[in-house]
């Protein structure tokens, strides 16, 4: 008995075959990032100064979770964290128009104050000419990479400390540090 088929169609078939698996492969790799929803924010925190030593320091903890809607809204569902930049200024100067900050540091920190790393350094910054005057920091990439690592992980909390010192006291001014970044999380993860 001699049985007769149809090349051209059982080749359209394979070829059909192949396409469907290979788009459930790739539906199937990119299903999880369909639904990401991308999102950037800021937040502030300000550190009140007022000393009449020349050398200043203190720490705060940051709970983002109580501060910025959108980790509270996507808490464990937040995949990525992106740390685009910081910048700071003063506000409530009440010193001399000379009077300056020789150096300051921001620091981040566990919530309990371990594995500190510098967020970025400035020297010679004169306060007046700073006052409502927002600057961009350079960013030490570890300790930033550490910052996205603490907001990403719950409860989203970190520890923030400043330490600066002074050409003039006393040192009577406010400094604000602002946070932009940038969120992806997954609704259905």
């Amino acid at each position: 008995m001699k049985t007769c088929f149809n090349k051209p169609k059982i080749m359209k078939l394979k070829a059909i075959f192949s396409a469907i698996i290979v788009s459930g492969l790739f539906l199937t790799s990119c299903d999880e990032d369909l639904f990401d929803v991308k999102e950037s924010f800021t937040f502030e925190h300000e550190f009140v100064v007022l000393t009449e030593d020349a050398q200043y320091a203190d720490q705060a903890i940051v709970n983002l979770a109580e501060q910025e809607t959108l980790i509270a809204d996507y808490g464990s569902k937040i995949k990525d964290i992106e740390i685009v930049h910081v910048k700071y200024w003063f506000k409530n100067h009440n010193g001399s128009n000379a009077q300056q900050i020789d150096q300051a540091m921001l620091q981040v920190a566990t919530p309990a104050g371990a594995d500190v790393q510098t967020i970025a350094q400035v020297e010679n910054i004169n306060l007046a000419a700073n006052v409502n005057n927002p600057q961009m920091l350079q960013l030490n990439d570890q300790a930033r990479q550490k910052l996205e690592d603490l907001i990403l992980a719950q409860p989203h909390t970190f520890m923030l400390k400043f330490a600066a010192s002074f050409s003039e006291v006393p040192a009577d001014f406010t400094v604000v540090f602002e946070f932009k970044a940038n969120m992806t999380a997954n609704p259905i993860k």
